[in-house]
């Protein structure tokens, strides 16, 4: 999560882990099985939907 955190404050102004994006951060980096370059790239999709959106849809994205 430390990665996906780190990457996602850094690519989208004003993003921070807390009670409303935990749970969906938490569920994308499990559905990655946590594997970097997973992460990196489902950050990315973080410009076009909410945490919560790629959580839930993850398995369609990629």
């Amino acid at each position: 999560m430390q990665l996906f955190v780190e990457r996602a404050a850094a690519t989208i102004d004003g993003f921070v882990l807390d009670a409303s994006t935990a749970p969906a951060v938490a569920s994308i980096c499990r559905q990655v099985d946590g594997i970097p370059l997973a992460i990196e790239l489902a950050v990315g999709r973080l410009k076009m939907m909410r945490p919560d959106w790629l959580a839930a849809n993850l398995s369609e994205s990629f």
